[in-house]
């Protein structure tokens, strides 16, 4: 009788457990004691970005083809629809490659090429090709490296010390975020998560959609439609960003409060910022600065929202 298969964890120093097979890897292979996934990755990409510098890439904004040349990766627009923003392609004889979506808005495709030089930092990146999707079902696990790729294209795309120097000690706002964006050719998201990023303090990132509760969406299709009114559609969290220092956990799915500005931003509003309570999420009083975001679950209104709990 075959014995089921069993998946390695890795259990940070915080007692976070991390389930994804690569993340797993690259902590036994590439980790220094008592890191973190996390700290691992931007170890890592400061190490490339200073070994990069020292062959003259200075210049901001910051080359992200370039970079890639220097680790020996090809980079090209794809030929046909690859169904993705981007994704890293193991060539024979240990080669890879990163294809782009012809149609994606140049600051996506500069972060995007950076993403998938993050992907080359886990051990098992050479096995197959990896894709930086938006249209698939959420899952937790695969989550997990994408985050973490995430969090080494801000260090590859907008470097630690150009950053932080234009950033000149501004704590995250969307309106600074933006000025930073345009300085570093990156979207505006992208700047904003780096600002997150890197803030000493405790502030969280999180996207919000429109939508039902899975549950709710699993009963309102047309078998369950017998005329009535169906279950209202709330704004329920897609996931989160938190800053380094950041503790709080919010539930996927779990809707944000029913007074919240971000209905506002919902109904049309180019931007809220206000104080409101958020208690029912276990964050007691907060400041919020929020804007409508692209990403969002498939066929649903998205919004990002900037949170610092008040004390």
């Amino acid at each position: 009788m075959t014995k089921p298969r069993t998946f390695e964890v890795f259990r940070d120093r915080f007692g976070r457990k991390w389930s994804n097979s690569s993340v797993v890897e690259l902590m036994k292979k590439k980790a220094l004691p008592q890191e973190t996934p996390p700290e691992t990755i931007r170890r890592l990409a400061r190490t490339m970005v200073s070994e990069a510098k020292a062959l003259n890439w200075t210049d901001v904004p910051f080359d992200p083809e370039l970079l890639a040349e220097l680790q020996g990766i090809e980079v090209g627009c794809a030929d046909g629809d690859i169904r993705a923003e981007a994704r890293l392609m193991p060539l024979p004889d240990r080669r890879l490659r990163i294809e782009y979506a012809s149609g994606a808005p140049e600051t996506r495709r500069r972060f995007s090429i950076c993403h998938e030089i993050a992907h080359t930092f886990f051990p098992d990146c050479f096995e197959q090709t990896q894709h930086r999707r938006q249209d698939q079902e959420h899952d937790p696990i695969h989550a997990e490296l994408e985050q973490l790729c995430h969090i080494g294209a801000g260090e590859l795309l907008m470097p630690v010390d150009e950053f932080a120097t234009a950033a000149a000690g501004r704590a995250p706002d969307i309106f600074t975020a933006d000025e930073l964006s345009r300085q570093f050719n990156a979207s505006h998201e992208a700047a904003l998560r780096r600002m997150v990023d890197l803030f000493d303090g405790e502030c969280c990132l999180v996207w919000v959609s429109q939508r039902l509760k899975p549950a709710q969406q699993k009963n309102a299709g047309p078998e369950f439609d017998f005329g009535l009114p169906g279950p209202l559609s709330k704004l329920r969290v897609d996931y989160q960003f938190g800053s380094p220092s950041w503790q709080t956990f919010l539930p996927r799915h779990k809707s944000v409060p029913e007074a919240s500005r971000l209905y506002g931003v919902l109904s049309g509003l180019a931007y809220e910022d206000g104080e409101e309570d958020w208690t029912e999420l276990n964050l007691g009083r907060v400041h919020l600065q929020a804007v409508k975001s692209i990403h969002a679950d498939p066929g649903a209104k998205g919004i990002m929202a900037l949170l610092r709990q008040l004390g």
